[in-house]
């Protein structure tokens, strides 16, 4: 391979790196900023509220009943069971099969079968076909 081919590739591949790790750098500084937008609005909640300020704790986080407590109602929240399902029974062996008949097959191949003559006898020759 030529050298200078080769010199090409690379600074393409370079450039085309460079340009991706700034795409991923300023999608991360968006989405940060828009993250912070939202947890702001979303501090009406008073357990919200909790886990923020046990999230800022961090070591003394263990030791505190007020984080404690915020973290079982998480907990509560997160595990607590939802109504039953109340949706339709399958029935794995239907009666009558959803798929298409064997007739339906038969029809579709047809075509592609020995043909007969108008006396019900078999043409075998293939280039009749």
């Amino acid at each position: 391979m030529d050298p200078k081919t080769v010199v090409r590739v690379a600074v393409v591949v370079c450039l085309a790196g460079t340009v991706l790790a700034c795409a991923i750098d300023v999608a991360r500084f968006h989405r940060t900023s828009e993250h912070a937008a939202e947890s702001k609005q979303d501090s009406d909640d008073p357990l919200i509220a909790e886990l923020a300020r046990c999230k800022a704790l961090k070591a003394d986080t263990a030791n505190d009943s007020g984080c404690k407590a915020a973290w079982a109602k998480s907990r509560e929240r997160f595990l607590a069971p939802g109504a039953a399902y109340q949706g339709r029974t399958i029935d794995p062996f239907p009666a009558t099969p959803d798929g298409p008949s064997s007739n339906a097959q038969q029809k579709l191949f047809s075509d592609r079968g020995p043909k007969r003559d108008a006396g019900g006898t078999l043409r075998t020759d293939p280039a009749e076909r």
